[in-house]
């Protein structure tokens, strides 16, 4: 007697030849449409995040306050030398600030006790130790060159006017080369009136800033120097560019 049924084994090795690997065409066929679309939307959405990389480099963030952010994401460049002493740079083991001033003549710094400065939260402290005082016959244009060793992506400093019974405009210009990156003005006084000028910027690093001091009587006192290196290029972008890959990457093979 003939059998036509199709014996059980055959349809278990069947499957079990399925399930090892040997797969049909078709299935291979999809799998590789989805990840090639699985693919093509990751670089739709990497090229829909680069502009957003680069705007977020070209901006200029004036610091109007010394607060926990900003005393922990920069060093401070501390004064220790005896009063009367003229500095021409403060430096540490990664940066040097040298000072000068244009149309060729160095403007000489010394090292002072100003007998008045402000509190938190204008200032860093109320007794920031030694400051370097500048009188208006050692800047002949009336502007304060601080030049750095190199780039820098935040810098900042305390400033206030010498006269005790005045004010003054004081202007902070930050530079890349020749090109100002940015401005910061503020109207200060002589008691309790240090108040901070810095900036923070993601691309075009200050290399220098200029102090203007166009009217105050007698000059001005600076101190609580603080800085922040350059980071590597991009690291920001490229983490996250990395995260949104790892993502996308899970879901692919989380669908196989």
């Amino acid at each position: 007697m003939r059998c036509n049924r199709t014996p059980s084994w055959a349809g278990s090795l069947s499957l079990g030849r399925w399930r090892h690997g040997h797969r049909p065409a078709r299935i291979y066929r999809n799998k590789f449409v989805n990840t090639k679309n699985h693919l093509k939307k990751t670089c739709i959405l990497l090229a829909a995040l680069a502009p957003f990389c680069v705007r977020a480099q070209y901006s200029f963030q004036p610091i109007s306050l010394p607060d926990s952010t900003y005393l922990a994401g920069t060093t401070r460049l501390t004064i220790s030398a005896p009063n009367g002493l003229v500095i021409g740079a403060l430096s540490d083991s990664a940066v040097t600030i040298s000072f000068g001033a244009n149309l060729g003549s160095f403007a000489p710094l010394t090292a002072s006790t100003f007998g008045s400065w402000s509190s938190p939260p204008y200032s860093e402290s109320s007794t920031p130790g030694q400051v370097l005082y500048y009188g208006n016959t050692f800047l002949p244009d009336r502007s304060l060159n601080i030049n750095f060793s190199q780039p820098l992506q935040t810098f900042g400093a305390e400033i206030e006017i010498e006269r005790w019974n005045a004010t003054s405009p004081i202007t902070a210009t930050f530079y890349n080369g020749i090109t100002p990156v940015g401005s910061i003005t503020q109207t200060i006084g002589g008691i309790q009136g240090a108040r901070l000028f810095a900036a923070h910027t993601d691309t075009a690093f200050f290399d220098r800033v200029v102090i203007s001091d166009p009217s105050s009587p007698s000059g001005f006192g600076i101190g609580q120097f603080r800085y922040a290196v350059v980071p590597e290029p991009s690291v920001v972008c490229l983490i996250a560019l990395g995260a949104v890959g790892m993502l996308l990457g899970q879901r692919i093979r989380g669908r196989k």
